[in-house]
């Protein structure tokens, strides 16, 4: 901005015209904001001080609009200038003379500190030590209530925003925090509670314990003044809040004072802020109040149910008495005979609190079956609660129970997301399974039988609080149902007549919210109980639903198909009988919706699915209209935005086990495969291999018999790279089950063949991708496809690209040894034989270490997949090569090839080669880590088959007392020790876990340290059949953390 325009704005501001002013004004905050003006010395001083004089404007716009053109210009300020702005505020609001003139500048100097950001590089920390003496100086003198307000929130923005960056040593702080939070006025009580507590965050131990002894004589000083006492105890809340782990120290003082506040004083707002006071408590510092939990409790409990001023019907029978009455318009609790006013009663506060209270309590007191016994059937009793925001939090305390008791219960038993998979089927909840899980410890037991046990009940009081109209209320009741029945499947199967009029009332209800919650609590229900269950009661809420479907909020009408979907999948996995009726009306609602072409996408997808599960569910009944739906689902793979949730729905049907034909579209379909897995789109390259391996896999007719494939096994060499090891892995999946199945539909194998072997390279080929590879080479190598190369012609191909490398990679050269002995597996041992002999060679004249290793590697796979070649009289002897390998003057890498080389041949032949490397490890000590990890590999590798499984389970002993006795070896080798010994452990925990707690008591630390590291190798986020014995001994180990040598406590930890 040219300085002719700014000396025309400066000269607007000071004219007789309020417009002028304002516009003045107006259009320098716009051209601060798009940072287009420039200020020259003289300038700017006389904008600061138009701008401070505009303060005292008449207009009350002008005012505001200054207020608001100050805050933007500090920012603008060089050091100086800036300090001069600020402290002329600060002035302004301690010396001016009517009360108007102090409230403005005190809005002003709040809002430049609040919106402080220099662009002079200024420090706020530099502002707050200049600025904070004189509105210290200020707290203590002004009497004025609203400048205090303004500079107690400037303050307690300074405390956030320094943090502990400043010590805050200025004189009279302390006082004039506590002088103001005496104050007869509420709002500047509350202002100066926020700055204590804000202050208390930011300054050191010795500070914040001077702060909060004097917060605590303070509540002792005013115990029979409410007022002030309630300040007090809301200023421990918030410190509390701020700063839990320095007030951990200071809590037991608190705690003790408060119990007894609260069971002295008869005021309900004092014992509301008390319990909330507690709340915090088990919030900010649970350990801290542990010893106070069955005092506060104690009162939580007796305070849940003060209501002086209404009568309840205790009597379950009566319990309608106690519901709001329907006719109510407004929903509200009055009981018509009562003379009192709500405004009158304030005990509904102390009410709500204490269910706030028993919330904390129960989320950080881990005994459940306590929390059970102590609050359970209280909350449940409590839902009666005349008052619909105190019922809110009473349903909230026993939802933190319910979720609680989840948290007991793994993924694998109960998945945390119960909504319908579109790209799979849905599994049933194995019942069986979980109660095998709840019944495998007697303290989880006692927690599930104690929910059990009170869900009864639970339900007639959700029944009977859902006959209020207010939404809140209800929708809670959903949410802790749905809870519910992801933590007790199959809780209230039987109890959904009683729950009917309540989710047929909410399904009809007016607001879409209302009408989500109870369509995502059904799809939970469905989707979590067998249909024979709640078989009697569904077809009073189905037609609901169903109309739901047809909603004009699409998501409403999405979770209505949710809904449905999870019912058809609940019907397909139970053994009851069919009503004909409702699953006509359930597939007519599918077709017709699937039909509409203009619906939202969320949807249609959804639609799409649901004729997916119903398909695959009741296909074999459909009859004649199996090949409408299956041509329909055909027909949207041309459409580019429907084609995926098509395909989706198509694989799901392909997996079912029903009996019926997919032969009418299967050509059309697998027309449309070379061209989708064309397209660089990864989500449609991954469901057009699924659909394909879904059709290779299919039993029932309508697979790829007489389907030209072709065009479809030509795009696979693109697919197999290492850049997507999930498309690769499908690719390789697809392409196996083809050549296995169709050699003859596919065309040439070779460019498959030859992207394979370049993928081998790879040293990301691991876990299920390597295992799909080996899978391919193996149905390859037994296939009777043309064209296929000689054995040895085959290894050449493998081994050249050894030659080419330019970087040393044993995972690869790993990947290469075990497609080499795939092959070999296919073929005579006469025809493998003189490879061995080829292999021994390298090992042991080869040049280079990428050879040899590979070498190495691939005779130790041989014998794990062929160990007949090393059976024969004129076999070579493959161990005595690996233990070659051993030598000091070897590198590295080759030693631990040879080692697991070594572990691959006992993987293979264990009665041949276990004593071998027991002996080894016997009499070469220095070669003793290295035998020991070839041991590793024998324990951690799958055996090929179940006589080696069984054979090496006749041997876990011997294996055992060979590796116990390295306990105390060097480091490296201990550590491998531990983890065969986890290993070992998980096979047969009754026989050894007490052997392995005998080590821990062990007088030699290294041994102790070697037991400890076993038991981290047996821990596992999935339940496992050792749990329950392992939960038994893991205190004993728990008491590593004390051990006196040194390493023991770190792995302990």
């Amino acid at each position: 901005m040219s300085s002719v325009r700014n000396a025309d704005l400066i000269e607007k501001m000071t004219s007789a015209d309020k417009d002028f002013r304002f516009m003045a004004i107006n259009d320098i905050m716009e051209s601060l904001k798009n940072k287009s003006i420039t200020l020259d010395d003289t300038t700017e001083n006389q904008l600061i001080t138009n701008l401070l004089k505009l303060l005292d404007d008449p207009n009350a716009e002008v005012q505001n609009l200054d207020v608001k053109c100050l805050s933007l210009l500090v920012n603008y300020l060089a050091q100086p200038r800036l300090y001069f702005t600020l402290e002329a505020l600060g002035k302004k609001i301690f010396e001016a003379e009517e009360e108007n003139s102090r409230d403005i500048a005190a809005i002003a100097l709040r809002s430049s500190i609040i919106e402080f950001n220099s662009l002079k590089n200024v420090s706020f920390n530099s502002v707050v030590d200049r600025l904070m003496p004189q509105l210290v100086n200020v707290l203590a003198k002004s009497s004025d209530n609203s400048v205090n307000e303004q500079i107690l929130d400037i303050i307690t923005h300074m405390f956030r925003r320094t943090g502990n960056k400043l010590e805050f040593n200025y004189d009279g702080l302390n006082d004039a925090l506590f002088k103001h939070a005496e104050s007869e006025r509420y709002g500047i009580r509350r202002r100066a509670q926020q700055a204590l507590a804000m202050y208390a965050e930011v300054v050191d131990n010795d500070q914040f314990k001077i702060i909060v002894d004097r917060v605590y004589k303070c509540c002792k000083k005013y115990m029979s003044n409410s007022a002030l006492l309630k300040t007090y105890v809301a200023t421990t809340t918030a410190i509390c809040k701020n700063s839990g782990h320095r007030f951990q120290q200071s809590l037991p003082a608190f705690a003790e004072l408060f119990i007894q506040i609260c069971n002295r004083s008869q005021e309900d707002e004092l014992r509301e802020v008390t319990i909330g006071s507690f709340e915090m408590f088990f919030n900010r510092s649970p350990e801290a109040v542990t010893p106070y939990v069955e005092e506060i409790s104690k009162i939580v409990i007796a305070l849940l149910s003060h209501d002086p001023n209404y009568s309840y019907d205790d009597s379950d029978n009566e319990e309608d008495k106690m519901d709001i009455d329907e006719t109510s318009a407004d929903g509200s609790d009055d009981d018509e005979d009562s003379d009192y006013s709500d405004d009158e009663d304030v005990s509904w506060k102390v009410r709500r609190a204490s269910a706030k209270c028993v919330e904390a309590i129960i989320t950080h007191r881990h005994d459940l079956q306590k929390n059970y016994d102590t609050f359970g059937k209280l909350l449940i009793k409590r839902m009666k609660e005349r008052e619909d925001n105190v019922k809110q939090d009473i349903m909230n305390a026993y939802l933190a129970l319910i979720r609680q008791t989840r948290l007991l219960i793994p993924d694998s038993i109960i998945p945390w997301s119960l909504r319908v998979d579109s790209s799979c089927m849905y599994e049933k909840i194995s019942m069986e399974t979980f109660n095998e899980f709840i019944n495998e410890d007697d303290n989880r037991k006692k927690v599930f039988d104690a929910l059990n046990e009170q869900i009864p009940s639970l339900i007639r009081r959700i029944s009977s609080a859902q006959k209020t109209k207010n939404t809140k209320v209800l929708e809670q009741t959903f949410i802790l149902l749905t809870a519910l029945v992801t933590t007790y499947p199959a809780s209230i199967g039987t109890n959904l007549p009683q729950l009917s009029r309540g989710i047929k009332h909410s399904l009809n209800d007016r607001d879409g919210n209302m009408k989500l919650f109870t369509l995502r609590f059904l799809a939970t229900f469905f989707a979590t109980h067998d249909y024979t269950e709640y078989q009697s009661g569904v077809e009073n809420i189905v037609n609901d639903v169903f109309k739901l479907a047809g909603d004009f909020f699409s998501k409403v009408s999405s979770e209505s198909i949710e809904a449905i979907n999870s019912l058809i999948c609940s019907m397909a996995n139970s053994s009851a009988s069919m009503n004909p009726k409702l699953l006509e009306q359930i597939y007519n609602l599918l077709i017709s919706k699937f039909q509409v072409t203009d619906m939202d996408q969320e949807v249609k997808d959804k639609t799409t699915y649901g004729l997916g599960f119903f398909v695959s569910s009741f296909g074999d009944s459909l009859g004649s209209q199996l090949d409408n739906c299956l041509s329909l689902l055909a027909d949207r793979l041309n459409n580019e935005i429907s084609r995926q949730s098509a395909l989706k729905a198509l694989t799901i049907i392909a997996r079912s086990d029903k009996d019926f034909s997919m032969a009418s579209v299967i050509p059309s379909v697998t027309s449309h495969f070379g061209e989708f897995l064309r397209k660089a789109n990864r989500t449609l390259r991954i469901n057009t291999l699924s659909l394909a391996i879904a059709i290779a896999e299919r039993t029932k007719p309508g697979n790829f018999d007489g389907v030209d494939l072709a065009s479809t096994f030509v795009e696979i060499p693109i697919l197999l790279c290492d850049t997507d090891l999930q498309i690769a892995q499908l690719a390789l999946h697809l392409a196996a089950l083809l050549v296995a199945q169709h050699p003859q539909q596919i065309g040439p194998v070779n460019p498959v063949l030859e992207a394979v072997i370049i993928l081998t390279k790879s040293a990301l080929v691991q876990g299920k991708t390597q295992k799909a590879l080996l899978e391919f080479l193996d149905v390859y190598t037994r296939s009777d496809v043309g064209s296929k190369p000689e054995f040895r012609e085959f290894v050449g191909q493998f081994m050249e690209y050894v030659t080419s490398w330019k970087c040393y990679s044993r995972p690869a050269f790993l990947t290469v040894a075990k497609s080499i002995a795939t092959v070999a597996r296919g073929n005579k041992v006469s025809t493998v034989l003189p490879l061995t002999k080829e292999l021994e060679k390298i090992v042991l004249k080869a040049q280079t270490l990428e050879i040899k290793t590979l070498s190495i590697l691939t005779i130790g796979e041989l014998g794990r997949l062929c160990p007949a070649v090393y059976a024969e009289k004129t076999s070579i002897k493959p161990e005595e090569i690996a233990v070659s390998c051993f030598k000091p003057t070897c590198e590295e890498d080759l030693k631990m090839s040879a080692s697991q080389a070594l572990g691959s041949l006992a993987v293979g032949n264990i009665q041949r080669f276990l004593p071998f490397i027991l002996t080894q490890i016997k009499e070469e000590s220095s070669r003793r880590y290295l035998l020991v990890y070839a041991l590793r590999e024998l324990i951690t590798s799958d055996s090929v088959d179940a006589a080696e499984q069984q054979l090496f389970l006749s041997n876990i002993d011997t294996i055992w007392q060979g590796i116990i006795t390295q306990a105390n070896a060097t480091e490296s080798t201990r550590i491998v020790v531990a983890e065969c010994l986890g290993k070992l452990c998980l096979m047969n925990p009754e026989k050894y876990l007490p052997e392995l707690v005998n080590c821990f008591k062990s007088s030699d630390n290294l041994v102790r340290s070697s037991a400890l590291v076993a038991i981290r190798y047996m821990i596992s986020d999935k339940p496992i059949p050792a749990d329950a014995l392992l939960m038994k001994v893991l205190p004993i180990f728990f008491e590593g953390v004390k051990d006196e040598n040194i390493d023991t406590p770190i792995f302990g930890e």
